[in-house]
Parts: C-alpha cells; sequence; structure tokens
C-alpha cells in the first residue's frame, strides 16, 4: 500500500515524537492507524500533532478556474463578477495605451517623414543653384551626400523595424515570414 503525501509527512512527526511506535506494524494497519491520526479533530491531539496541506494553484490566462471563481463569490459578494470587471477594466486600460503609443508612433514617423522630405528639397534645391552657378562638383557632392542620407535613413527604418518584429515573435523567421 502506497502512502500518500499527508499519510507519509504525518508517519514523520509520530516517528519523531513517538520511536518505535510504527516498527511492528503491518504496512496497512501502519496506514489505518495514521488514517484514523488524520481524522481526529485538533482538539484531541492536545497539541502534539500538527499537519498542514498547503496547495498551490498557478494560472496563466487572467481569468481563474471555474473552482476559484467559486470560492470567489462565497468569500465576497458578487466576488467573481468584480474580479471579471477588474480584468475586463484593466484589458480596455491596456488597449487604449496601445491605442495612443501606435497612434503617437505613426504620427512621428509622419512629421520624420516631411521633415525629410523638405531637408530633400532644399538639398536637391541648393544642389541646382550650385550647379547652374558653375560648381558642379559642390553639387555633385550635396546630391550624392543627400541620396546617401535617405537611402540610409530608410534602410536603418527597414532594419529598425525587422528587430523591433523580431523582439516580439522570436520565431518569425523559423515559420517562413
Amino acid at each position: 500500500m502506497k502512502l500518500t503525501p499527508q499519510e507519509r509527512a504525518l508517519e514523520k512527526i509520530v516517528r519523531k515524537e513517538q520511536p518505535g511506535l510504527l516498527d511492528n506494524l503491518s504496512a496497512e494497519k501502519k496506514q489505518k492507524l495514521l488514517r484514523f491520526l488524520q481524522s481526529l479533530p485538533p482538539e484531541q491531539m492536545e497539541g502534539k500533532l500538527v499537519l498542514t496541506q498547503t496547495t498551490t494553484q498557478i494560472t496563466s490566462s487572467p481569468v481563474p478556474p471555474a473552482e476559484l471563481l467559486h470560492g470567489y463569490n462565497s468569500a465576497f459578494p458578487d466576488g467573481a463578477n468584480r474580479l471579471f470587471t477588474l480584468v475586463e477594466n484593466q484589458s480596455a486600460h491596456r488597449q487604449r495605451i496601445e491605442s495612443i503609443v501606435v497612434n503617437e508612433q505613426l504620427a512621428q514617423s509622419k512629421r520624420g517623414q516631411i521633415f525629410a522630405l523638405i531637408s530633400a528639397i532644399f538639398f536637391g534645391s541648393l544642389a541646382a543653384y550650385l550647379a547652374v552657378q558653375g560648381s558642379e562638383k559642390l553639387a555633385g557632392t550635396i546630391i550624392t551626400v543627400l541620396i546617401m542620407s535617405l537611402v540610409g535613413a530608410f534602410m536603418w527604418g527597414k532594419k529598425s523595424q525587422e528587430r523591433s518584429l523580431d523582439k516580439k515573435n522570436p520565431d518569425r523567421h523559423a515559420k517562413g515570414q
């Protein structure tokens, strides 16, 4: 016969408090004795034997299992409903924050594009003016730097976007996306 974890813990206590008491008992009689001791109310144990059992339950969902919801309802008036309201409010708050962040990132991206367009027009116009005035080498240098800067900024933005996606979904390349 296999002892339960509670019975094993109780056996340890009995062996410590009363060495030799369980030595000559068969496995069946030992188990019966341990079950009997477990069934006694604490006041009959005279403070000599205390058995504590702790249960830990971990959930990864924001919603606990149904048994816990019944427990919330019995512990607090309308406890499960209050818990769901808290979860729904937190979810709505997180979605609002994410929406604000996305909108701000879009606005920042648009500002960057507008600034790049204005800079390109300004430096392109400057290069054209210098070319007309006879400074073709300086105009060519400005145009070359302008094009390289725009291409570099575009490539840096794409690489940054890929890194961001990789952080959010590390298995992205493994799945062929």
